[in-house]
């Protein structure tokens, strides 16, 4: 029973981190090019971190997540610098992040829905500049990264139920 207690609990911790990274890429209707990444909580379908830079005739390092949101076909969440411009409408085709693997965003090439709704603002007062294409790929992890410290802990956490479970069976049998 405890066994089995203690199994349930690691899958439940190791759920606990579905933070997962993509590579953004993406083209403006001005020429204005979009790069950098975004993280995404995959669980919760939540975006969690963002680093994006607008080269071109708009320009701009993008680091503020906004609220999420959403239409038929398509979810979103907005991002800006840190002075509030400039500023981007952030969607993907689906319902949800949860569960999200990557694919393209939505603008003139990809539409969601039928809608094209991604653009972004250089001021205030600016007209939104649409979105030609944009994909986000899930980052690739670096060789010879090591295993973040919670897989080793569940893996110490293993072991120690093994060890324990032998020194029980063992006793009782004494």
């Amino acid at each position: 029973m405890k066994l089995r207690l203690m199994a349930v609990m690691m899958l439940f911790a190791a759920g606990l981190f579905a933070d997962t990274t993509f590579n953004v890429s993406g083209t403006f209707a001005d020429g204005t090019v979009l790069g950098g990444t975004v993280t995404i909580d995959t669980t919760s379908g939540t975006a969690t971190a963002a680093n994006l830079t607008l080269t071109g005739p708009i320009t701009g390092t993008m680091t503020v997540i906004g609220s999420p949101g959403g239409g038929t076909g398509y979810v979103d969440f907005g991002v800006s610098a840190a002075s509030g411009y400039p500023q981007m409408s952030f969607l993907v085709a689906g319902d949800s992040f949860k569960g999200y693997t990557g694919g393209a965003m939505c603008g003139t090439l990809a539409k969601c829905n039928g809608y094209v709704v991604g653009g972004v603002w250089a001021t205030a007062n600016s007209t939104a500049v649409q979105l030609t294409s944009g994909t986000l790929t899930p980052a690739a992890t670096p060789p010879g990264t090591p295993a973040p410290p919670s897989l080793w802990l569940a893996l110490l956490g293993c072991l120690t139920v093994l060890a324990y479970a032998v020194w029980a069976r063992r006793r009782s049998n004494a």
